[in-house]
């Protein structure tokens, strides 16, 4: 495989590119000399994007049209894929709910059955002819304890496929944000990391120029003073 290799070439300028490297600006005669290095280097910067324009375009529609193929191949098996996802999340769930409201009902009947052997134990306790057989039983109600119980889940989370390999079902959550404000606030307090938060510069900058916001108008802004260049032909 060999590399084309495309040489720009103006006349003019070949110089510019090592003369810039050390520029520094102390006169007005250097401040003009730069304007025209600078307009020159600008406009041949606008020649190789001119010349590069059709090949990328063409690129471009090219791979938009293997995008849409591959997007329309993938449409029906997206849809069944997600559809199974959807109806294993939702069983999941489901499955998920009946197990705790076991969970729950068997932790209560434990909790009852340990409560109803305390009862007796107390009762005999209160019954016993000797000192020491109250004693007895009165120690054995102290050390009465709730047995723990575990509903066993029937979901399998991890399913060996007959062709090979397996399908596992992993816990996780998705997250919304109802309130942009609440969760900057969250991130002030601390309670959430600043990381999490990504500033648009471009819609900041906008806002900034159409409300005429200066440096020192809000804090955490800076707003720095620059010279943009603008070379007309």
């Amino acid at each position: 495989m060999t590399e084309t290799l495309v040489e720009y070439v103006v006349e003019g300028i070949s110089n510019i590119l090592e003369r810039c490297k050390n520029l520094l600006i102390k006169t007005p005669e250097d401040f003009e000399k730069s304007a025209e290095d600078y307009a020159l280097i600008d406009n041949h910067i606008k020649e190789i994007k001119d010349y590069w324009e059709k090949p990328k375009e063409d690129a471009h529609q090219a791979h938009k049209s293997i995008c849409d193929k591959e997007k329309e191949a993938l449409k029906p098996w997206t849809i069944a894929k997600n559809k199974i996802a959807e109806e294993r999340n939702n069983y999941q769930i489901k499955e998920g709910h009946i197990r705790l409201e076991a969970q729950r009902k068997a932790e209560a009947e434990a909790r009852e059955k340990a409560r109803k052997e305390q009862e007796v134990l107390l009762a005999r306790a209160a019954a016993a002819k000797t000192k020491a057989k109250q004693e007895e039983l009165l120690e054995k109600a102290d050390n009465i304890y709730v047995e723990p119980v575990f509903v066993e889940p029937v979901v399998e989370k991890k399913i060996e496929l007959s062709f090979g390999g397996s399908v596992s079902s992993q816990k996780d959550f998705d997250v919304v944000v109802t309130d942009v404000k609440a969760i900057c606030k969250a991130v002030v307090n601390d309670k959430l990391p600043i990381g999490i938060i990504d500033i648009k510069n471009v819609a900041l900058k906008t806002f900034c120029k159409l409300q005429q916001i200066k440096q020192g108008d809000i804090d955490g802004l800076q707003i720095k003073l620059r010279f943009r260049d603008i070379n007309r032909k």
